[in-house]
C-alpha cells in the first residue's frame, strides 16, 4: 500500500511545505502533510507503520530530510543494545534525542 491517508488520497511529498526545523504537534503535522490527524496519531502510537514515502513526507514537513547510509552487518549485536536503550522512549523523546544528536554533530 502506497502512503495513503484514511480518506484514500495519496500522501505526496509534493504536498509537504518547507516547514520549520521544529517538530509540529499532531494536528499541525497532519495539516502540513495533507493527511488526517487520526492517521498521524496512529503512526505516533505505533499502531500503523507509514510507508517510506509517507515517512519522508512527514519528515520533510518538519523541515528535516531523511537519508540513509549502508554499513556492514553488526555481527556482535551492538545495535541491539542501542535499540534497547531507545525502545522505552516516547516518539517525541526519540525525535528530541535525534535532533540533539544532529545538532551536536553539526554544531548547530
Amino acid at each position: 500500500m502506497r502512503g495513503r491517508t484514511s480518506g484514500g488520497r495519496p500522501l505526496s511529498p509534493r504536498s509537504a511545505g518547507s516547514g520549520s526545523s521544529v517538530v509540529p504537534g499532531t494536528r499541525k503535522l497532519a495539516e502540513r502533510a495533507g493527511t488526517a490527524r487520526s492517521q498521524v496519531s496512529r503512526y505516533e502510537r505505533g499502531d500503523v507503520l507509514p510507508s517510506l514515502e509517507t515517512l519522508r513526507c512527514l519528515i520533510r514537513v518538519c523541515g528535516l530530510e531523511l537519508s540513509f547510509r549502508l554499513f556492514n552487518a553488526d555481527l556482535e549485536e551492538h545495535d541491539a543494545t542501542l535499540i534497547a536503550q531507545v525502545l522505552p522512549l516516547t516518539p517525541e523523546q526519540r525525535v528530541d534525542r535525534a535532533v540533539r544528536a544532529v545538532k551536536h554533530v553539526y554544531g548547530a
